[in-house]
């Protein structure tokens, strides 16, 4: 469904630190990713799996349908709207994993990660300039930044108490 993000909305994006090869991935690139969730939806995600005692990563990958394949899931990004933004929001869609159930064994993967019902996603488009490989004007105007912070330190993100640093873009 069509959505706007009003100003001044706080939104956060679990990323990634480094890519499947162990190489390191720029910050510029997950704050030009379309994937986004609103605080209140990161704040649901994190009592559901306080409340269930499950690992925070395995609680976001289940419910934001985020397959190992996508990256490593271990940085959270949040960025609050300088100017309202037009989205798409919605529940993810299903992500299949390798379809031989014995190859999904040996990894200890699901045959799809299906995402939870209840949870809302942002798809905001035009953040990342593909051809010039750089975020687009949208995104270095749009996102006022806020630290990153390791997934293993959510708690810190409830606390609060951050600055805005400047867009991670030479």
């Amino acid at each position: 469904m069509e959505s706007k993000l009003r100003k001044g909305r706080l939104l956060v994006r679990l990323g990634h630190s480094r890519d499947d090869k162990g190489n390191p991935i720029p910050d510029w690139i997950n704050l030009t990713s379309p994937w986004w969730m609103e605080d209140s939806t990161f704040a649901d995600i994190l009592g559901r799996g306080e409340d269930a005692g499950t690992q925070m990563q395995q609680m976001f990958r289940m419910k934001l349908a985020l397959t190992p394949g996508f990256g490593v899931c271990d940085t959270l990004f949040w960025v609050v709207t300088r100017d309202s933004l037009r989205s798409w929001a919605g529940r993810a869609r299903p992500v299949l994993e390798d379809p031989d159930p014995a190859v999904r064994e040996v990894q200890g993967r699901p045959l799809a990660w299906l995402g939870g019902w209840e949870v809302v996603q942002n798809f905001i488009p035009g953040l990342r300039d593909f051809a010039r490989h750089a975020p687009t004007p949208c995104a270095l105007d749009s996102f006022a930044v806020l630290p990153k912070v390791p997934l293993s330190a959510y708690a810190t993100m409830k606390d609060g108490g951050f600055g805005f640093i400047k867009f991670p873009w030479p």
